[in-house]
């Protein structure tokens, strides 16, 4: 398979197997998640990680060849986090109102994002290769899925072509919510802002 010109090297050059190993291997997720939340990308470096971590910069070249591959798995693991907690949220939701699930599943989305501390957002608007992931396209293609599934199984719900809809919302939705959610907590816009997503979404779904 040829490699996507957009990405640096992201291989794991391997998952840890004993329980010692893995607590330093998830120190240095959460160590690359904190520097990322505070200085951006740019402050970004595998140095800043192991030290962060505790983790000697050794261990941290056992597992990772670089910083973009540390970066490639903290992608994976908070985007399968975020979508099958969302999963199980939406499923919830569709049990209130028209109204109420569109603003159920929206301000749940919201909270979770932000107790987060906004990494999901960084992780999209910051890093420039997040986009070409082969991740990134598997839980958008998910995502679409479980939206899918919704509509099939809730006849409330209103597309006028299920697939080409479903393809179109997931890819556009999913961009401006991480936008809305990267702006400060206490920006006099983000209310409004996610009134006006609950808006939309509750029209696209329930017409």
């Amino acid at each position: 398979m040829a490699r996507n010109r957009y990405l640096p090297d992201i291989q794991v050059k391997k998952y840890p197997r004993q329980s010692r190993s893995r607590l330093s291997f998830a120190a240095l997720l959460e160590a690359c998640a904190g520097i990322l939340v505070e200085q951006g990308y740019e402050g970004v470096t595998t140095n800043s990680i192991a030290a962060r971590a505790g983790v000697d910069i050794a261990t941290l070249y056992e597992y990772f060849p670089n910083k973009e591959s540390i970066i490639a798995e903290l992608v994976k693991r908070e985007f399968s986090a975020c979508l099958n907690a969302a999963a199980q949220e939406l499923q919830h939701s569709l049990q209130l109102s028209q109204q109420g699930a569109a603003e159920h599943i929206i301000q749940w989305t919201v909270e979770w994002m932000d107790q987060r501390k906004g990494l999901l957002s960084i992780l999209w608007l910051d890093v420039p290769f997040v986009r070409h992931l082969p991740v990134t396209e598997q839980t958008l293609h998910d995502t679409a899925l479980i939206i899918q599934a919704a509509a099939e199984s809730d006849h409330r719900i209103r597309l006028a072509d299920a697939n080409g809809d479903v393809w179109l919302v997931t890819r556009m939705l999913f961009g401006s919510l991480l936008e809305i959610c990267a702006l400060p907590i206490d920006d006099p816009r983000r209310p409004a802002l996610i009134r006006e997503y609950i808006r939309i979404c509750y029209r696209i779904a329930f017409g």
